[in-house]
């Protein structure tokens, strides 16, 4: 299950959808900085600091020991691969993924989405992690693994022998694109070469280590110029920064970075505006003590140790006493407080381990949280609510 991308956090922060998703790819973890990596290429901008969702999908294959598609696999091999590596057959195992696979904005189109990568050359053979960020209708999508332009180029000689996309040079790379910026075109959803759900074409480029999509020209020249140093990239702020070196060091599957924290105006917006619930219910939960000191940036994340799956959460503060203030008030909510269904914290978290380091707050939540560990998040259901 999962939030569909035009649902997500809207610039007016009036609605969030609760869906979770599921996602994965192909070969051993490369190093201890995968989530850095990641976030290089990433451009800094507003919309992307209010969503960047991230799977390593090479830890989830060293963590489930299953292999790696064969090179060449056809789009039903692959498909058997997700199912396998996501669990996607078995509901009571089923796993909570932050990104959907590939270069597709919702799960429920995966046969599309590998049609349209094998039209471009790609594969869940080659593919180590992938990455969505920003807000519709500028999403900004990331492929890393490996990857051959020239194999593109004969598959698109193919693929595309109908319909052939436009071909630019930029930043020392090749953009393919089909259609305008951002055009839909119902008439050709899901249609071959790579039109999605909507019809629109996109924005296409290909290089060794990673592969981009775009629905307009802007957002895939803004990923060349940060990936050539000529913008600021998610790295360089030191909130992102934190979180991702977090995740890194703790083996994250899957990870949600974001500046949208759990404040009380926040919260309280969303929750009203939801009409699931009559005011003073809201505020009565909001009033639940105790609550944390302001945070600037929360990442979540799933990941396993000897003990099993948990939840992740990770804060960072603008200092680190509020950091350290922050692990008992966080320890006190889960005690003290409950959660929007009226079921108390430790109903649902049965254990945990919370702890500070500098500015960073990080608490691994043991039971039924970790098999939903986005879920609670996008109900704004308040278990990291602060001033």
């Amino acid at each position: 299950m999962r939030i569909n991308k035009a649902l997500r956090f809207s610039v007016s922060a009036v609605t969030l959808a609760m869906i979770a998703l599921t996602s994965v790819s192909c070969s051993g973890p490369e190093s201890s900085q995968t989530f850095e990596r990641i976030l290089s290429v990433i451009p800094d901008t507003p919309d992307t600091r209010e969503w960047v969702a991230i799977n390593d999908y090479a830890r989830m294959r060293q963590e489930f020991q299953i292999d790696a598609p064969s090179t060449n696999a056809t789009v039903e091999e692959q498909k058997e691969y997700l199912f396998e590596l996501l669990k996607w057959s078995n509901p009571t195992e089923r796993l909570q993924v932050a990104a959907s696979p590939g270069f597709v904005n919702d799960a429920k189109y995966l046969e599309y989405n590998l049609k349209a990568m094998h039209n471009l050359g790609l594969g869940f053979w080659s593919i180590d992690q992938d990455a969505e960020a920003g807000l519709p209708p500028a999403m900004l999508d990331i492929l890393k693994g490996r990857f051959d332009l020239e194999k593109t180029r004969q598959a698109l000689a193919v693929s595309a022998k109908d319909d052939p996309p436009s071909i630019e040079t930029y930043g020392g790379n090749t953009i393919f694109s089909w259609g305008g910026d951002n055009e839909i075109n119902l008439q050709k959803s899901l249609m071959p070469p790579v039109y999605d759900f909507l019809g629109r074409g996109g924005r296409f480029v290909v290089q060794r280590d990673y592969a981009f999509r775009t629905t307009e020209t802007p957002g895939i020249k803004l990923l060349i110029d940060t990936q050539n140093g000529k913008h600021a990239s998610l790295s360089d702020v030191s909130e992102f920064r934190l979180m991702a070196q977090e995740l890194s060091s703790l083996g994250a599957l899957s990870a949600l970075l974001t500046n949208r924290t759990q404040s009380i105006d926040f919260a309280r917006s969303i929750l009203s505006a939801s009409g699931q619930y009559k005011a003073q219910d809201v505020e009565k939960l909001l009033a639940q003590e105790p609550r944390l000191l302001r945070y600037q940036t929360i990442a979540l994340g799933m990941a396993k140790d000897e003990k099993g799956s948990y939840a992740l959460i990770i804060l960072v503060h603008a200092d680190d006493p509020a950091a350290a203030k922050n692990v008992t008030l966080l320890r006190q909510r889960i005690e003290k407080t409950s959660s929007l269904n009226g079921s108390p914290w430790t109903s649902i978290i049965l254990s945990s381990s919370v702890t500070s380091h500098g500015r960073v707050l990080t608490a691994k939540l043991y039971g039924y949280i970790a098999r939903n560990w986005l879920s609670w998040y996008y109900q704004v259901d308040p278990l990291v609510l602060h001033e």
